[in-house]
C-alpha cells in the first residue's frame, strides 16, 4: 500500500522536474547575428554554348561554322580550333 502512493508521487516529481528543465528560459541568450560572406560570387546568367559545325572537304581540309551569343567566346573557340587542327 505504501508503494501504491509512492510510485505516482515519484512519477509526478520526475515529470515536473523534466517539464521545468524543458521550459526554462535563459536571459543570457544572445540574439542571432547574421554575417555576410564576402567570398560568395555574384550569380551570373548561364551563357549559351558556342555551336560548331565542322566540315571536311574531299582534300582532307577542315572548315567550320561557329555561332553563339558571346562574340569573345566565339573567337576563343575559333582560335582553339585553329591551333588543334594545324
Amino acid at each position: 500500500m505504501f508503494w501504491n502512493k509512492l510510485i505516482p508521487f515519484l512519477l509526478t516529481i520526475i515529470f515536473l522536474i523534466s517539464l521545468q528543465a524543458c521550459t526554462r528560459k535563459d536571459e543570457k541568450k544572445e540574439p542571432a547575428v547574421f554575417k555576410q560572406q564576402t567570398d560568395i560570387l555574384e550569380a551570373r546568367p548561364q551563357q549559351k554554348p558556342v555551336n560548331i559545325k565542322l566540315k571536311r572537304s574531299a582534300n582532307g581540309e577542315y572548315s567550320w561554322d561557329l555561332s553563339g551569343s558571346d562574340a569573345d567566346e566565339v573567337l576563343k573557340v575559333d582560335k582553339r580550333l585553329k591551333e588543334s587542327l594545324k
